[in-house]
């Protein structure tokens, strides 16, 4: 189960949204695998989403695509320090939390240590997410990943392609170690 862990896009995974993409699994079961994206900048800041959503509030950030299913859908990616009324315990103190409490949490200044807001969810069948790990070919395209323990300071600390490099940084020395 790869539950809690990064799936990180295999540096030849080329020519999809997933292309150099860091994804946190928050679920993989028997009904399936769902995550979301780490590492694509959205184009509103996460007052826009505060706004949209009729409330107002200067929490700062970005929000992120976290995936293409259910884009009207907004999730929080946090520690757990911060809980709202559907918060799920993930693994390694992460959290994620979806619900109008937690945007009114976020414009009142109330904020997790650590957090990502997303917009949108991954999601693969029963079975698919571990034959796109085992390297299979998915619509004719190669859809490999790398997995990895989560690393906090990787999920938050970094953006975009640099987010991307240290998480192939760290699968590779993971790899290394299993190794030799």
């Amino acid at each position: 189960m790869n539950k809690g862990r990064l799936l990180v896009a295999h540096p030849s995974l080329e020519g999809t949204m997933f292309e150099r993409s860091v994804i946190y699994l928050y679920q993989d079961n028997e009904y399936g695998s769902a995550g979301v994206m780490l590492n694509k900048i959205s184009d509103y800041p996460v007052s826009y989403v505060l706004e949209h959503n009729g409330l107002s509030g200067e929490p700062g950030g970005n929000t992120y695509l976290g995936g293409p299913l259910q884009t009207s859908s907004v999730t929080l990616l946090h520690t757990d320090d911060f809980s709202s009324k559907n918060t799920k315990y993930i693994d390694n103190n992460i959290c994620i939390s979806s619900d109008q409490l937690m945007l009114e949490k976020l414009a009142m200044g109330n904020q997790p240590w650590e957090w990502r807001l997303m917009v949108g969810i991954c999601g693969w069948s029963p079975m698919q997410l571990l034959a796109e790990i085992e390297g299979n070919t998915i619509h004719n395209k190669k859809c490999s990943w790398l997995t990895t323990d989560a690393d906090t300071s990787i999920m938050f600390d970094y953006d975009g392609d640099k987010q991307w490099e240290k998480a192939v940084e760290l699968c590779s020395r993971k790899m290394f170690e299993n190794y030799f």
